[in-house]
């Protein structure tokens, strides 16, 4: 058996990247969404705020994107 590991190409460094920046932003979003639609239906708040909690959300994916991306480019130097 061969013990030595491959290491992936920079093809699917670059997808594995893209899929998770998008399950980043669509993932924290949609939870900012649904926690504010459900706040509307349990306790009666106004439907705006799903819309600001999806923001919140969005804002804290980019964020941690940025995050991501400064310690990468620090790895790469």
């Amino acid at each position: 058996m061969n013990s030595e590991r491959k290491e992936p190409s920079e093809l699917a460094r670059g997808l594995a990247l893209l899929v998770w920046i998008a399950w980043e932003i669509v993932g924290l979003t949609g939870a900012g969404v649904a926690l504010g639609w459900a706040m509307n239906h349990w306790w009666g708040t106004p439907q705006i705020l799903s819309i600001v909690l999806g923001m919140a959300g969005l804002t804290l994916a980019i964020y941690r994107i940025h995050q991501v991306v400064r310690g990468w480019e620090k790895d790469r130097k």
